[in-house]
């Protein structure tokens, strides 16, 4: 089972949150820094506008240029299932279905919501997160994982391809066929 994140890897949260701004996203190669540093307000502020916008923030997110090509690699590869954290604003989770089904039909319900990745750690099963501290505690919870190049952590490169580097990892992983 391969768990896959959603946010900073298969849909624009930087540049959404950005266009609620205003503001122009972060690109590939710039400093690592938090999105509410970019846009230069307060991390409350940041939030409580985003929980302002409510579920069409969410659901209106672009899917990043790879999405597509990152959900077939994955599949590939074994039983994909998104793992997607939530805001403290309970409008995201609907605006997260939404976006879901959209992408992968009404009837999509591979998909777990939870803030607590590491929870869902355990042999032969892989978590693809942009976030250092859900892939380091899903790791030290006995599962294997890695860490995704995206706008957000500052890891994602101009002109890098971050699927084929996935792709080279998995080769490198040489583990059983994903439960």
């Amino acid at each position: 089972m391969i768990f896959l994140d959603m946010d900073g890897v298969l849909c624009d949260f930087a540049g959404g949150v950005c266009a609620l701004f205003g503001k122009d996203a972060p690109q590939a190669g710039d400093l690592a820094q938090e999105l509410h540093q970019h846009l230069g307000i307060a991390k409350g502020l940041m939030w409580s506008r985003i929980a302002e916008a409510g579920a069409r923030l969410w659901e209106g997110l672009e899917p990043l240029p790879w999405a597509d090509e990152l959900v077939a690699l994955v599949r590939s590869h074994g039983e994909l299932v998104i793992a997607t954290a939530p805001s403290l604003n309970p409008a995201s989770l609907a605006g997260k279905l939404t976006w879901l089904q959209r992408r992968f039909g009404r009837n999509f319900r591979d998909f777990v919501v939870t803030p607590q990745k590491h929870l869902l750690a355990a042999p032969g099963r892989i978590l693809i997160d942009d976030s250092p501290r859900h892939v380091d505690a899903f790791s030290a919870f006995g599962g294997l994982s890695t860490l995704f190049p995206s706008i957000e952590n500052g890891l994602l490169r101009p002109d890098q391809d971050p699927v084929m580097d996935l792709r080279n990892w998995l080769k490198q992983t040489d583990r059983p066929a994903a439960e």
